[in-house]
């Protein structure tokens, strides 16, 4: 079992919700050497590589009913409520907002940038790990 096996064992049992992810950056330096002078990491604002850890299970739109009709009739303002295009309409909005998995998963490697993560310590191991949002990644490393 490598190291990153046992982080992503570690969390298994925490699963973000909506579109977030859990990143553990690959590299975890505190302080940043530039031409002789110590600068805080926070100073940093290059983008990290890490490893995702947990992922969420995507987001999915519910749209009230009011504001299902009104869209409708946006959309086609000839469809009477119950007929066949009022129905097949409605069929098409709701497809597009179901919840759609993420495009990254769990032992990906990823390019996230630290700026926009939320930074937190892990209570038990002390262990730093970044959560953002699965859009917000720059890019995924192939294997």
């Amino acid at each position: 079992m490598t190291g990153t096996d046992a982080l992503i064992d570690f969390w298994t049992p925490y699963t973000p919700l909506h579109d977030n992810v859990i990143v553990i950056p690959l590299k975890d330096e505190d302080e940043l050497v530039v031409g002789g002078v110590i600068m805080a990491k926070s100073v940093e604002r290059a983008p990290t590589e890490g490893i995702v850890v947990a992922v969420g299970p995507g987001v999915a739109f519910e749209i009230p009913e009011g504001r299902m009709d009104r869209l409708i009739d946006k959309i086609r303002p000839n469809a009477r409520k119950g007929s066949l295009l009022y129905i097949e309409t409605r069929c098409l909005i709701e497809d597009a907002f179901v919840a759609h998995p993420l495009d990254v998963k769990v032992g990906d490697r990823v390019l996230f940038p630290t700026w926009v993560c939320n930074w937190q310590k892990h209570l038990e191991t002390g262990a730093r790990y970044a959560c953002c949002r699965a859009d917000q990644l720059l890019g995924v490393f192939s294997k």
